[in-house]
Formats: structure tokens, C-alpha cells, sequence
């Protein structure tokens, strides 16, 4: 079991999105949106690429797409490039099956060793989803710095859906009447072994630029066959804060709620 990942900055956000295909009203910049449900779509196109131009060089640890509507057999390729994009100068991986969990759509990949890079581009070959519905959708795209603790979250930490559906319930039958709503994910877990500097460097930071408003990616295990079910990307529903449990010891409990 690897160590947990933690990223808070999508460097994303702040470049130049593209595709080799899309829809006039469903562009590929709809993944620089925190709101999941605003889609990216390709047109009539079931193998294409999503790209993003950093703008500059920068430090890449963990790429993510959430609101996938891809099977875990469609495969998805990876290219890293710092002059042009496409060729994957920095870093090539050959496509592999996405692995994507039905009811999740969340794809994830943390780089062995953190790369300088200004293009991202992902290929994604879903043929899946021909004849039907013929086109491939993302919600969201993350590109970031991973943060790995050198002693990992401990025992204890879980994931629970919850139903956001409304029930309502006749008085006089019993009868129960549902207004469906959205199911979400919350994850938790706790940091129990920080050093001073990771506490001070890397969770204050993530307390201070995330909050309780901004979106954070946590990858409970990188090298898990489970991990695009068990990540999670979302907002800190929940937290301790930073506390010091011995004398060079540091602590967080975390709680993310899914983006939908």
C-alpha cells in the first residue's frame, strides 16, 4: 500500500482547455468548472483527446478526470509535453484500460515521480460508447501537485454514500412517497504521524488555499487496483484543524464531500 495523495491547486483551471472534438454549447473549457454536471461532450466522436495548456512549465504530480461516462474497459493515453503538445517529450504512457468504476466516473493517475510540464493531453479511445449514445463527456479535469505524507493516514478511515432524495411519509397509510436526489461519496481519514514541516508546510497550506469552498483531490492509494473507486474529489466537509499529538508529532482528520 502506497501512501495517500493529496492535491488542493488545479493548475487546470488556469490554462488553455481543448479537444479534438465538441459540441458548439458543450466546449472542452466546461472541465475548467468546479460544478461537475457542466460537461465537456465530443461530437459524434468516440475517440479523441481532451488537452490543456498550462501556459508555462510547471510541477505536475496527479492528473484526474471526474464526470466520466467511460467503461473501465475504454483505455486512455497520457502525454506530457513542455514545447508542443501531443508527443509526450516528457512523459508517454501507452493507452490502458481506464479502469473506471460504474457510478463513479472518476479517473485518476499519479505520476511516479513529479514532472515539469506545460501540455497535458489525455487520448480517450471509448469504444464503449458506439453506436450508443456516440460520444464521449468529462465534467472535470484536474491537473496538480501531489502532496504524499511520508508516514500515511491511519486505521480507521472509511467512505459512506449519502442520498440526498426527500421521503416523505402519509400519515394515515404509512405510505412512504420519494422525490429522488443525488447520491454522493464522503470519505475520512486521519494524518497521525506529521512532521513539524509537513504539518506547517503542506496541511496548513491546503487549510489555507482549499478551505471549506475549494476543491481538493485525495488518492488513498496510488498503487491500489481500487483507486478510481476510492478517490475522491470534492470539498473538506470537516476538519480538526492541525494538532500536535507528541512532541514531534503532528495530526489532521480530514472529511471530503464529493463535487457533483
Amino acid at each position: 500500500m502506497a501512501n495517500g495523495v493529496l492535491s488542493w491547486v488545479n493548475l487546470a483551471d488556469s490554462g488553455t482547455a481543448s479537444a479534438g472534438s465538441a459540441v458548439a454549447t458543450l466546449p472542452a473549457s466546461n472541465v475548467q468548472d468546479s460544478v461537475v454536471q457542466k460537461v465537456w461532450r465530443s461530437n459524434a466522436s468516440t475517440n479523441t483527446y481532451l488537452q490543456v495548456d498550462l501556459g508555462s512549465a510547471q510541477t505536475v504530480g496527479v492528473i484526474c478526470l471526474a464526470g466520466l461516462n467511460i467503461a473501465a474497459s475504454d483505455t486512455i493515453a497520457i502525454a506530457l509535453d513542455i514545447t508542443a503538445a501531443g508527443a509526450g517529450a516528457v512523459l508517454s504512457v501507452a493507452a490502458s484500460a481506464s479502469n473506471v468504476v460504474a457510478g463513479h466516473g472518476l479517473w485518476v493517475y499519479v505520476l511516479a515521480t513529479p514532472l515539469s510540464a506545460r501540455y497535458i493531453r489525455l487520448t480517450i479511445n471509448a469504444s464503449s460508447l458506439s453506436p450508443t449514445p456516440g460520444y464521449i463527456q468529462a465534467g472535470r479535469l484536474w491537473v496538480g501537485a501531489a502532496w504524499q505524507p511520508g508516514r500515511n493516514f491511519g486505521y480507521g478511515w472509511g467512505q459512506n454514500w449519502t442520498d440526498g432524495s426527500q421521503i416523505d411519509t402519509s400519515p394515515r397509510s404509512g405510505a412512504e412517497y420519494v422525490n429522488l436526489g443525488p447520491k454522493r461519496r464522503f470519505v475520512s481519514f486521519s494524518f497521525d504521524g506529521l512532521t513539524e514541516a509537513e504539518a506547517r508546510t503542506y496541511a496548513r497550506e491546503m487549510d489555507r488555499v482549499a478551505g471549506a469552498s475549494g476543491q481538493v483531490l485525495f488518492v488513498p492509494d496510488p498503487s491500489s487496483a481500487y483507486i478510481q473507486g476510492d478517490s475522491v474529489l470534492g470539498r473538506i466537509s470537516r476538519s480538526t484543524g492541525i494538532v500536535q499529538r507528541a512532541f514531534s508529532t503532528w495530526g489532521h482528520e480530514y472529511e471530503i464531500r464529493q463535487s457533483l
